[in-house]
């Protein structure tokens, strides 16, 4: 029996959603929404279960250290949390971001069995609040495209170029599509999808195709420490570079043992700046995610690569580009 149905159980309650475990989320999203919670299967009370089961999977995940992301585990946080901005921006009529609003009082309720997340409150609402706002950006015209497809759906299927484009422009998951699909009675062409998915892969290894050097290691380490949902600026070293070569035009991948810099992903291009070594100044041109690095592109190495660098963002397009 999962945790849920025993507290149920010993609670007496006819629903997981009546126990203790989600009626303070629930009365709290209420609150800040203004849409009353009647316990029935109307969307709105459904919004708010959804909310309330959500919000526990998104910030426990992040809390023990899984940012969102397009790829693995990442992309599975990213697809539910853009699940619940769906339905609160659809259902409970809440224009702006909700979820990290929850998260000081889930941190608290679950303060002695899960302290981590009571520790890192602030961070995680960050990191919540900022997928929320990038989603919201884009969810308004994608609900008006998939109304446009539904109307003029052929048959009961929305085909799998659309689902893609769904998923390429706007930020649908496939798995946002598909339930918004059921709810009109139609079906996805999920094959056709994942072709179209396949297609743009290959397209994008042979536009980025690289031709990388051999690491230059300066010094060991497990990894960046990022911390640019905290700050645009912050002391560095160089742990690792190379050459890269694409397209025939040379540059250079650096790695840094901390960095403020946003590696693309999640419809957000990388972050841009500088990298100043005593006095000598670098321009960051994109930054990238390659497994756990955070790469740093630049045209020039710095003449000292093992001096310290200070790590600067441009602020102005970080909040064009966020």
């Amino acid at each position: 029996m999962g945790f849920e149905r025993l507290v149920r159980v010993i609670q007496g309650k006819q629903s997981n959603y009546d126990t203790d475990i989600f009626t303070g989320t629930i009365a709290e999203t209420a609150k800040i929404t203004g849409k009353a919670y009647t316990g029935g299967d109307d969307k709105q009370s459904v919004a708010s279960r959804v909310l309330a089961d959500h919000i526990r999977a998104i910030s426990f995940t992040i809390a023990d250290g899984q940012l969102p992301s397009n790829t693995g585990a990442g992309y599975v946080i990213r697809r539910i949390l853009r699940r619940a901005v769906r339905y609160y921006y659809s259902y409970l009529d809440y224009k702006q971001p909700l979820l990290f609003q929850l998260l000081p009082l889930l941190a608290k309720q679950f303060s002695n069995v899960f302290p981590e997340l009571q520790q890192q409150v602030d961070f995680v609402s960050k990191v919540v609040k900022e997928e929320e706002e990038g989603f919201l950006r884009t969810l308004e015209k994608g609900l008006k495209r998939i109304d446009e497809v539904i109307a003029g759906a052929k048959g009961s299927v929305i085909d799998g170029t659309t689902a893609f484009e769904l998923y390429d422009t706007y930020g649908f998951p496939i798995d946002l599509t598909r339930l918004i699909a059921q709810e009109n009675k139609l079906q996805v062409d999920e094959p056709g999808f994942e072709k179209e998915m396949k297609q743009q892969k290959d397209r994008s290894r042979a536009a980025t195709a690289l031709d990388t050097e051999d690491w230059q290691v300066l010094s060991d380490g497990a990894g960046t420490q990022f911390v640019g949902y905290d700050s645009l600026e912050a002391g560095a070293c160089i742990t690792k570079y190379r050459k890269v070569k694409a397209k025939g035009k040379e540059s250079y991948q650096l790695v840094l043992d901390v960095t403020p810099f946003y590696p693309e992903g999640g419809g957000q291009v990388g972050d841009t700046g500088e990298l100043v070594f005593e006095g000598e100044s670098i321009q960051v041109i994109d930054t990238k995610k390659e497994n756990d690095l955070i790469l740093h592109f630049t045209e020039v190495l710095p003449s000292n690569p093992g001096a310290p660098v200070l790590a600067k963002v441009d602020a102005a397009d970080r909040q064009i580009t966020a």
